[in-house]
């Protein structure tokens, strides 16, 4: 997908925009039976991305302990097997 203009917007400034659009429609958004839907989906989505994003800290911590534990191994010189459990 590509966007019109010379610099497409960032995802920070797409999330600002969303944030303002829903902080200046709150009440109607809350209001409207209609937006149930939306805001269902939002949530989900929000709930979704949380999932993720720890996940992807969880792999982050273990790729930071590999490093650390390769580093020690180097410096040692033994041979050690490591195991890592990723849940």
């Amino acid at each position: 997908m590509t966007l019109p203009g010379i610099h497409p917007p960032t995802l920070n400034q797409i999330m600002d925009w969303i944030c303002l659009l829903l902080d200046a429609n709150f009440t109607v958004v809350v209001m409207i039976p209609e937006a149930k839907r939306l805001l269902i989906n939002l949530y989900k989505f929000v709930k979704s991305q949380i999932c993720v994003y720890s996940e992807l800290n969880k792999i982050e911590v273990s790729f930071r302990e590999l490093q650390k534990l390769n580093q020690e191994k180097n410096n040692r010189g033994l041979y050690s097997i490591e195991v890592l459990e990723l849940f």
